[in-house]
């Protein structure tokens, strides 16, 4: 047992729990993906492999993948020098960039084969159980866990901590092998879905419902064909984000927007419009890295109405930012860098296809509907998502592999 006390295990453990603290604290994820990185180059160090860790490292520099990261870092440091939110620019490029230098580095560590312990992955259900459930308990009993330890009882400051459920509850739906299992993570899922249903984040809401509905798809309708269908909608939906603002705005009225219960979110769709009706102005190259946030400050035009949409620091859709800040050349990259990540989900195995194209929509619904592009707890937060899904993936094959193996000792044994 103390042997499987080490740094990894604790790096997985705090990964595990990340949605539980965001209870307590909203930002919680960048302290979380932290102390994940530092915990894993602890057991690197300790496992004598760090010579092993850079040479990995330096290859996958290499890549053909890492050139087009690279290169899409480099173009948004670049845009820094035409962006009128210059200092607010460097600031908030410098969190992004050290983000997903630790967000590589962590992958690059855990797939060296640390000693972590596969059966942690059995906390996934009980952590996801405990969040949702004390989600719920803080809506309807007026936040007493939140008051009692000095946190903000604010009931939308529990919205991060619901979309982080929404985005890993799919995990859940892993190959599982025993009635008893199917029935505990039915009971955990719909607990789940209760607490994001129940929450004041709709970005939660429409996530999970997005996320377990390509779930399904891909599960019952296993082809190659229905996967790549997915990547390809969603990689249309950034590229035409856009256009798809612009008929939103113009053909649905709010009265459809009423009639759903969401009358209040019509607004959402003007911010869209307002800023899509700047991009034309910097079509190729845009206005330049955060420049949202000071978009509204700067609008000298007569309209008021687009004056007070410009307003909301970012055009809360994560494509129509891209589109703005970085231009079509922008929005070419990262729609190549998507391209790469459905490639690199294409190369788990096929039964862990619904599963992780379902947390990928989920993510990418609250990206396209909600924060903004380059917040650095978000990005930390898909940071933990990424390197919980290979983990657990990991985690569910070597307990397939352990249960056949115990199954064929058994029949040894019986003949």
């Amino acid at each position: 047992m103390i042997n499987r006390i080490n740094p990894g295990n604790i790096a997985i453990s705090i990964a595990l729990f990340t949605p539980f603290f965001m209870i307590f604290s909203r930002g919680i994820s960048s302290v979380a993906l932290a102390s994940v990185f530092l915990l894993l180059l602890l057991d690197t160090w300790r496992r004598q492999r760090v010579g092993e860790l850079l040479g990995r490292l330096q290859t996958v520099l290499r890549s053909r993948n890492a050139v087009l990261v690279m290169a899409t870092v480099a173009y948004c440091a670049l845009s820094l020098f035409w962006t009128p939110a210059f200092d607010r620019g460097v600031v908030t490029y410098s969190q992004w960039v050290v983000a997903i230098l630790v967000i590589l580095s962590i992958l690059i560590m855990f797939n060296q084969g640390s000693s972590i312990e596969p059966s942690l992955g059995k906390c996934m259900a009980p952590v996801i159980a405990l969040t949702s459930a004390l989600i719920l308990t803080e809506l309807w009993l007026g936040s007493p866990l939140r008051e009692m330890v000095g946190a903000s009882t604010e009931p939308h400051k529990l919205n991060r901590a619901a979309v982080a459920v929404a985005i890993l509850v799919p995990l859940l739906l892993l190959p599982q092998q025993s009635s008893q299992q199917k029935t505990a993570v039915g009971l955990v899922l719909l607990v789940g879905i209760l607490a994001c249903l129940f929450s004041k984040s709709e970005s939660a809401k429409l996530a999970i419902f997005c996320g377990l509905t390509v779930w399904a798809i891909v599960r019952f309708l296993p082809a190659r064909q229905m996967v790549l269908l997915i990547s390809g909608a969603i990689l249309l939906s950034f590229l035409a984000a856009p256009f798809a603002a612009i008929l939103l705005h113009s053909i649905v009225p709010p009265d459809v927007y009423e009639a759903f219960g969401a009358g209040d979110h019509f607004v959402r769709s003007e911010i869209w419009w307002a800023y899509v009706n700047l991009i034309p102005q910097t079509p190729l190259f845009g206005r330049g890295f955060e420049a949202s946030f000071v978009t509204g400050s700067l609008y000298t035009g007569s309209d008021e109405r687009l004056a007070d949409l410009l307003g909301y620091v970012h055009p809360h859709n994560f494509a129509i930012q891209i589109w703005y800040e970085l231009g079509f050349l922008g929005a070419l990259l990262f729609s190549a860098l998507l391209a790469v990540l459905f490639k690199t989900l294409l190369k788990l195995p096929n039964d862990h296809h619904p599963v992780a194209f379902g947390m990928v929509t989920a993510a990418w619904t609250v990206a396209y509907v909600s924060h903004g592009a380059w917040q650095s707890w978000w990005w930390c937060l898909l940071g933990i998502v990424a390197l919980l899904l290979v983990f657990m993936s990991r985690s569910a094959i070597a307990e397939l592999a352990d249960s056949t193996g115990r199954a064929h000792a058994r029949l040894d044994q019986s003949a």
